[in-house]
């Protein structure tokens, strides 16, 4: 008879126990997804609005490095009187930058064994 009493003690604890830790786990579950998804959602606005001052920033200097170059090309015309040369100058010194770096950057690479 005690036993049978201790029996149902115990499922009883047993039973409101595995309901507590449940409504525990699905809480923090909950909770920890909620958190998840703010921090994308806030990581992603980040990431969409620095791209877009990042885009804006490069398409800027790419437009103004390009007129730059034009007009240094130019004024080298006008200076040397011989047209065309002011694009070869500008040219091969723009190549001659694009050839270093893609060996500095090709020279950089490491391999782990």
């Amino acid at each position: 008879m005690i036993e049978r009493i201790i029996e149902i003690i115990v499922s009883r604890f047993v039973e409101k126990l595995e309901t507590a830790v449940k409504e525990e786990v699905d809480y923090i579950t909950t909770t920890l997804e909620e958190t998840v998804r703010q921090i994308v959602r806030e990581t992603m606005e980040a990431v969409r609005v620095t791209l877009f001052y990042l885009s804006i920033g490069l398409a800027a200097a790419v437009i103004g490095g390009a007129f730059f170059v034009f007009g240094l090309a130019k004024i080298m015309d006008y200076y040397t009187g011989i047209s065309g040369i002011g694009y070869l100058v500008i040219g091969a010194f723009v190549l001659i930058i694009g050839v270093s770096a893609l060996s500095k950057s090709r020279g950089e690479v490491t391999h782990s064994d």
